[in-house]
């Protein structure tokens, strides 16, 4: 009998890489080319100009992070785009404490959508579990790897799929109850 403990973790690696790219370029692309400043201003963690210098180069960070952990995974890029899922859950979670539960997470710039406790965990467990592949070296080119790159993307966008039929289905109903 083989050993599969390292194609598992070969795999288990390529899946959290993929997840995390897909969160990270459809929330850094749909950032692009917006008041993306604002946003971070309004967490009030920061002096304001620093505040809106991150925010105007926050968003090619995330593309930035996306294209490197979809393309190479190494630990290089798995601790900086870590720590970026840590700074999210702590900023997060700051005001969640501070009661300033009505602020928009800046995650999705089409629509707004208030922070809340279960979108910093979230930003956790994806900061924890990318912090976990720093352990190994991903080969991107091994098949393992590469299956677990295709589950993660496509696990996220499945995910998302599903949230935007939800929200559809919500805007049908309300707007055929308004319509009676």
């Amino acid at each position: 009998m083989t050993d599969l403990a390292p194609e598992f973790w070969q795999m288990f690696a390529g899946a959290v890489h993929g997840f995390a790219s897909t969160v990270l370029l459809v929330g850094g692309t749909s950032k692009l080319g917006r008041d993306f400043g604002s946003v971070v201003v309004s967490y009030r963690l920061l002096p304001e100009e620093l505040s809106r210098a991150t925010g105007a180069i926050l968003p090619a960070t995330e593309v930035a992070f996306a294209i490197l952990l979809a393309l190479w995974g190494s630990p290089a890029v798995a601790l900086p785009a870590s720590l970026l899922f840590m700074v999210f859950a702590i900023a997060i979670a700051i005001n969640m404490v501070r009661g300033r539960t009505y602020l928009d997470c800046g995650c999705n710039m089409r629509r707004a959508a208030p922070i809340h406790w279960s979108m910093m965990a979230a930003n956790l467990l994806v900061g924890l579990l990318l912090a976990t592949t720093m352990v190994w070296q991903r080969d991107a080119f091994s098949l393992s790897a590469s299956a677990g790159l295709a589950l993660g993307i496509g696990g996220n966008l499945l995910m998302r799929l599903k949230t935007e039929i939800h929200e559809i289905r919500l805007v049908a109903l309300t707007t055929g109850k308004s319509g009676r």
